[in-house]
């Protein structure tokens, strides 16, 4: 048997004046999530009116992702900051699948914030 290849994830973060946008790509599962969950920190910590999470390059999207998400839209809401998710079709689906498209709601997901 081969070693499994590791999981290919990467994250960054563009601060404009009145959004931060966290820009994620790859697969986000339990191994992949704590840089993510410090990205979501450092883009509250940044103290814009809002917060966009652009997902269109996620490839996977596991329990963990979601979590995140669920745990930055609470964030979100106790500092008083606007969250906008902008799924891939497999975050879309996981969201969807999970029941949590009411907890986000269509406020919150939108798919062409930034043009995508």
């Amino acid at each position: 048997m081969g070693v499994p290849s590791p999981l290919v994830f990467s994250t960054y973060a563009h601060v404009a004046e009145h959004v931060v946008t966290v820009c994620v790509a790859g697969e986000i599962d339990a191994l992949s999530v704590r840089p993510l969950e410090a990205e979501f920190a450092r883009a509250l910590g940044h103290r814009k009116e809002s917060v966009v999470v652009d997902l269109a390059k996620v490839t996977f999207c596991g329990s963990a992702a979601l979590a995140a998400l669920l745990s930055l839209e609470r964030d979100c809401f106790a500092a008083g900051v606007r969250l906008v998710l902008m799924p891939s079709r497999i975050v879309q689906r996981a969201i969807e699948m999970t029941g949590l498209t009411q907890v986000f709601g269509s406020d919150v997901i939108e798919r062409d914030v930034l043009g995508h």
